[in-house]
């Protein structure tokens, strides 16, 4: 199993980040170190938008066009999430009924919210909220203004959290069981939460299948624990007249989000 939690502790800011470009702003014809320096965060990326079934063929796509196309000198890691942005639109990312397959989604009220928020809420919610990109770098890959990305961050973090107290309240999710999402909620950090759910790396055969070392698809799929191929109806949208009934008594659940990764970030264990 893909071992789980938004690999913070490796993240850089993009201009630090390490690249496989020449001195020339050219992308090398190496794979195998642009996938080195990048292959992680834009897993990641790929599993925000398409999940577990969708992230190790976008991934690879990204990665075979990277190598042969040009990014602008010194934004190779933006250049970089935005084509993978660019190839999960291409495999229905951000059609209207598309939902990304999350292995344990079936079982986990917070990840069960987050494939019913629209893509570029997600999107966003996991890029700032796992700390790898700050505002204004998301606002360069989605191609918006900062203050467009503050409005989906607003948008995306209290329609998750209604929707995982939805689930609680209706018992459709066990609260006994889930007592980390509910203290996550309590203390307004439910996006910082579904962070430490996504992978923090790519699954280890991966890379030899991205490189064309002949890894079967099955078993880079087999690596992940790929929940089954089921169509996801759409959810019913919470009603957004309904008040926000706090479970406990924290609160930080309007708390804004900073233009900057935060502080510290890095000592943060990869996963629980």
């Amino acid at each position: 199993m893909a071992c789980r939690g938004w690999p913070v502790a490796l993240a850089r800011s993009p201009t630090a980040a390490p690249t496989a470009t020449s001195r020339g702003g050219h992308m090398r014809g190496d794979l195998e170190n642009l996938y080195d320096a990048h292959a992680h965060r834009l897993y990641a990326h790929c599993w925000s938008l398409t999940g577990d079934q969708g992230a190790p063929e976008a991934l690879k796509d990204t990665l075979n066009e990277a190598v042969q196309q040009h990014p602008p000198p010194g934004e190779t890691v933006l250049w970089l999430h935005h084509l993978a942005r660019r190839v999960c639109a291409d495999r229905g990312a951000f059609s209207p009924h598309s939902r990304p397959v999350f292995a344990d989604a079936e079982t986990d009220p917070l990840l069960a919210a987050a494939r019913n928020l629209p893509a570029d809420h997600r999107e966003a919610l996991l890029l700032s909220a796992g700390e790898w990109l700050a505002v204004r770098d998301i606002a360069s890959v989605l191609r918006v203004s900062t203050e467009a990305v503050r409005e989906r961050l607003h948008e995306a973090r209290t329609a998750l959290e209604r929707v995982v107290l939805d689930a609680l309240m209706r018992r459709t999710a066990d609260p006994a069981k889930h007592m980390d999402v509910i203290e996550a909620f309590e203390k307004g950090r439910l996006p910082n939460l579904l962070a430490r759910r996504a992978p923090a790396f790519a699954p280890a055969p991966l890379r030899d299948h991205v490189l064309g070392n002949d890894v079967p698809d099955d078993e880079v799929h087999e690596e992940l624990g790929h929940a089954p191929s089921v169509p996801v109806p759409p959810a019913v949208p919470p009603d957004p007249t309904r008040p926000l009934v706090v479970i406990g008594s924290g609160a930080g659940t309007g708390a804004a989000f900073a233009d900057e990764p935060v502080a510290g970030a890095a000592a943060r264990p990869l996963a629980e």
